[in-house]
């Protein structure tokens, strides 16, 4: 802000010529004085004030800013993620990506481009950002991996949550196939929610047992997709052999004994600790 041109003296007053235009100077204006802070109803707005705030190096007015730039990742996630990264915003970024991921479901087996990832995920604003940036969202909605360190640098495939080499769809439909139908246990008016997998695959289950077993996080940190309809459809951020393996352990039953896949344990092992489920970390220990 300072490196502005000054006026010749303190009491000139000649004017000093900033780039924004009068609204989204007034807006950011406001976040600074200690007013009431201006309200924003539209997305292409707080950006153009963010990004003056950014300019500026204005703390405060970038911290309100960056609120406000969350509060649309609900409504207008895919957008959000744009202005995320081409303001180099890693956090919102990712926040963004994953409620956008959780919302819809991608097929790149289509014969039509705007069914597949790469068309679900396009919007003229992606002119804006990096091919780089795009190409990691798209990495993000086809893998299982739970986030990108980063969207705005470095390579998506060093993803932490990765070290183990990704398994196939199929394996991950084996895993969920193998030693027990999961769904046999929760027929008729058992279930009272249905999770669905990252890779698409569908499991009815009871809220109750996640709340026992230290596990509504799992729940908390799912988007909805179907919320109207009795039970909702709720989108979980693991593939499925993960999820089956995670219902396994809370379900009070023999689903839980026999698996001894080292990379499904270290998965589970993974999930279980990022989510704090104290009791399945005990029991795979």
């Amino acid at each position: 802000m300072f490196s502005l041109k000054q006026p010749v003296s303190s009491g000139s007053s000649e004017p000093i010529a900033v780039s924004e235009n009068s609204k989204t100077f007034d807006a950011l204006l406001r976040l600074c004085y200690p007013i009431d802070n201006p309200v924003f109803v539209d997305l292409s707005q707080v950006e153009l004030v963010l990004e003056a705030a950014m300019k500026y190096q204005l703390a405060y007015a970038i911290k309100l800013g960056s609120d406000l730039l969350r509060g649309f990742i609900a409504a207008e996630p895919l957008r959000v993620f744009v202005i995320a990264c081409r303001l180099r915003l890693d956090s919102e970024a990712n926040q963004a990506a994953s409620t956008w991921k959780g919302s819809r479901r991608f097929d790149d087996s289509s014969p039509t481009f705007n069914n597949t990832t790469a068309g679900v995920c396009y919007l003229t604003d992606m002119s804006n950002i990096s091919a780089a940036c795009f190409y990691r969202l798209l990495y993000f909605c086809r893998t299982n991996s739970y986030s990108i360190p980063s969207f705005t640098s470095g390579d998506p495939s060093k993803d932490p949550s990765r070290i183990l080499p990704e398994q196939s769809s199929r394996k991950s439909q084996n895993a969920f196939s193998e030693n027990t139908n999961l769904d046999g246990l929760f027929d008729g008016d058992m279930a009272d929610v249905v999770l669905q997998s990252t890779d698409g695959v569908r499991f009815r289950a009871h809220t109750l047992l996640f709340r026992l077993s230290e596990a509504t996080k799992v729940l908390d940190e799912g988007a909805k997709i179907v919320s109207d309809v009795k039970p909702p459809l709720i989108q979980i951020q693991l593939d499925s052999g993960t999820l089956a393996d995670l219902i396994r352990m809370v379900v009070p039953s023999s689903c839980s004994d026999g698996i001894t896949d080292p990379q499904r344990l270290w998965r589970l092992a993974h999930t279980a600790i990022r989510y704090g489920i104290h009791r399945v970390t005990t029991s795979l220990k």
